[in-house]
């Protein structure tokens, strides 16, 4: 693993902040939209891998951001949104060409006067290979997955997850709260005990300078994998963000920018 490299990008984000003007103007939304480039870059002979991905998430409600950190406004307040989204990947091994053509749709519901959450997700895709330019495979798969959650105190989501092909047994808690600095922050556990293969854990920590600006970083033990990460909002509806990952296997980056109306 590169520690030095994702170091040098954690200690950027931090320095960013001090050069980047604080946003003091809240802007409640309804919808957001989001469009993002990825790139994995693969070892020795490995194929690279380009992604890019688009997403649109309309909420059932207006979420208010007032005093609240513009990236978590909709986690805080338990905005109930459904969103869908498409993704084209592609990477070549000499003359042969992978694509992957993906759409996704997904509702997530807290439901009102519960502490309980539920959601559900389905996504088609189509997968091309092109051995030449004559002999052309296309494949089509459907999947669907499902949530299930509670929010026992404010700021808190506990959910397990299954899958078309049944269940792992497994658990994500995620929770945001507020520094006696009055900064917020964000925590992430996750665990999964696959039936097949070991228990894989995950550990997520987000910092919030202030509300427009956060940097963090992810550790997932299952591929090895150590990320960092930061997102600005440029004003109350525009913002960007970007990670860098580094794990055994390869490299990637992401980069994205979301306008929220």
């Amino acid at each position: 693993m590169n520690s030095p490299r994702i170091i040098t990008l954690a200690v950027a984000a931090l320095l960013a902040v001090g050069a980047a003007p604080a946003v003091s103007l809240a802007a409640d939304y309804r919808a957001e939209l989001q469009g993002s480039y990825f790139q994995l870059i693969g070892p020795g002979d490995f194929p690279d891998l380009n992604a890019a991905f688009i997403q649109g998430r309309y909420f059932f409600k207006t979420v208010k951001t007032d005093g609240l950190p513009l990236a978590e406004a909709a986690f805080l307040g338990r905005a109930s949104s459904v969103s869908v989204a498409a993704s084209r990947s592609e990477s070549s091994i000499g003359q042969s060409v992978f694509r992957l053509n993906s759409q996704f749709a997904s509702v997530g519901y807290y439901i009102p006067g519960t502490m309980f959450f539920g959601g559900v997700s389905a996504s088609r895709n189509e997968h091309i290979t092109a051995l030449n330019s004559t002999l052309v495979l296309t494949d089509y798969d459907t999947t669907w997955s499902g949530v299930l959650g509670i929010t026992p105190v404010d700021g808190l989501l506990v959910t397990t997850e299954f899958q078309e092909h049944g269940y792992d047994p497994n658990i994500t808690a995620r929770y945001v709260g507020k520094l006696p600095n009055s900064h917020y922050y964000a925590g992430t556990v996750s665990v999964v005990d696959a039936d097949r293969g070991d228990t894989a854990f995950g550990v997520e920590f987000d910092y919030y300078f202030d509300d427009t600006f956060s940097a963090g970083l992810a550790y997932q033990d299952g591929s090895e994998s150590l990320t960092a990460r930061m997102r600005k909002f440029i004003t109350p509806r525009f913002s960007i963000g970007g990670s860098y990952t580094d794990d055994d296997v390869a490299d990637s980056f992401n980069v994205d920018i979301a306008w929220r109306f």
